[in-house]
């Protein structure tokens, strides 16, 4: 493995270096030098990592710090965008804003999620956009909206209903919060979204639903739920449970249909473009090819959450965001 890994970096893979679920996995594996396996673009406690254009955006957790962070796809020094609070691990962004979600620290509030946004480009102080909520899931921008699940019915209104909720409001927090499904069973903490639909996972399934309403289409099986998934625009990869340590990876079109078996064994922090799906698989990051034929395995190393671009893998271990050539 160590031979190969210094073949691909005498290739020219991820040599760029410079020193914040979906996910699961364990932390870098001893045996393995990430700095000629992998090229390390900053260090930092991370369990999530978003990739929008050229930069990664991630919340490092390092000493407690809880620093909203990111650093430039070809390395160089990380920038923090804001400090202080304890923001939930996964952020967004897009192509001037990062967004996050703080939690309260009052124990006895039913709801208490603050959702801000800062510059990213420039410096400029922090701005809340919603306070009193309570979001269960990944927060997502699409359309110049905010996407979350949220298990309090309706927004910020303190009452739960035994049903979660799919919610969003608009980015630059002109407007309140509304309710797009609120019939999802929970626990759901899985959401996409494109420019038609929401994909999401709850406690009965996973689905996709048009945005302007409509009844939802389950895609695949399982008998666990809560089912990790990923998509782009053509594909969509997910894991379906079957039992304790048992189940598939299956690829599906975006509306599900089109099941295609990629790999009979669990699989954690899925991601899938036109060149395969990348995900950690027994604590090790693999590539499942499209067409079903096998796996590949890239590195001996768990990763917590993975982002693709055209040419690179994008991932953190929970000790560095790291990069490797496809």
């Amino acid at each position: 493995m160590r031979i190969l890994a210094l073949l691909l970096a005498l290739a020219g893979c991820g040599d760029n270096g410079s020193t914040p679920t979906d996910g699961g996995g364990g932390g870098p594996d001893a045996s393995v030098d990430l700095s000629i396996a992998a090229g390390a673009l900053a260090t930092a406690q991370a369990n999530c990592i978003e990739l929008h254009g050229n930069r990664l955006f991630f919340v490092d957790e390092t000493g407690g710090t809880n620093a909203v962070m990111s650093v430039a796809t070809a390395g160089g020094s990380a920038q923090t965008h804001a400090t202080g609070a304890a923001p939930k691990p996964c952020v967004a962004a897009d192509d001037t804003f990062v967004y996050w979600v703080t939690s309260s620290t009052d124990a006895d509030a039913a709801i208490g999620d603050t959702l801000w946004r800062a510059p990213w480009g420039s410096s400029g102080t922090p701005q809340q956009l919603a306070s009193g909520q309570h979001a269960i899931s990944r927060v997502r921008v699409a359309g110049g909206k905010l996407w979350w699940i949220t298990d309090v019915y309706g927004p910020g209104d303190g009452m739960f209903s035994g049903k979660d909720a799919i919610v969003s409001m608009p980015a630059d927090g002109s407007g309140g919060v509304q309710v797009l499904f609120s019939d999802l069973t929970p626990k759901g903490s899985r959401l996409a979204v494109d420019a038609a639909n929401v994909y999401y996972s709850d406690g009965d399934g996973m689905y996709v639903r048009a945005i302007n309403g409509g009844a939802a289409t389950a895609v695949g099986t399982s008998t666990l739920h809560n089912n990790a998934f990923s998509l782009d625009a053509m594909h969509l990869a997910l894991v379906e449970p079957a039992g304790n340590g048992m189940g598939d990876v299956a690829l599906f079109q975006l509306d599900g249909s089109q099941r295609k078996l990629l790999s009979p064994a669990l699989a954690t922090a899925l991601a899938v473009d036109a060149s395969g799906v990348y995900a950690n698989q027994n604590g090790k990051l693999v590539k499942l090819a499209l067409d079903g034929s096998g796996a590949t395995e890239l590195q001996t190393v768990g990763a917590r959450d993975i982002a693709l671009d055209a040419s690179t893998i994008y991932f953190t271990d929970g000790a560095s965001i790291l990069k490797l050539a496809k």
